[in-house]
């Protein structure tokens, strides 16, 4: 199965978050290290915008990585518009505290609530 690596990358200069060349924005060692097949960056949270991946000769995507609720998510909805079985590796996704001026979410629950609405809404699979 081929392996495609994303990556964010921030398109502020000035970004906290994901600021190209920061140490946050390195891939985990773990990862830089393994076998893969590209090496894709991205600066929005799908990963299949402007990035060329939707031309690639693929029928299923097998989601995982950070901010499950922000650019797993993304992701998983543009492969499974796009017609591909999708699956979501919850063991391998994962989220932080989310806070709000109403509320704040553990990480925890807010990885819960992630993975019921993706297996129901987006995945064919598990």
């Amino acid at each position: 199965m081929p392996v495609a690596v994303i990556q964010h990358s921030a398109t502020a200069k000035d970004s906290p978050t994901f600021r190209k060349g920061s140490e946050e924005w390195k891939l985990r060692q773990e990862i830089e290290l393994k076998k893969r097949d590209a090496l894709i960056e991205k600066s929005l949270p799908g990963s299949f915008t402007g990035t060329g991946l939707e031309r690639r000769a693929l029928d299923a995507a097998a989601i995982c990585g950070y901010l499950a609720q922000i650019c797993c998510v993304a992701t998983a909805r543009q492969a499974f518009h796009s017609g591909f079985l999708v699956v979501f590796l919850s063991d391998a996704a994962g989220t932080l505290v989310v806070h709000t001026s109403a509320r704040a979410v553990s990480a925890p629950d807010m990885h819960r609530a992630v993975m019921v609405y993706a297996g129901d809404a987006l995945c064919q699979g598990d």
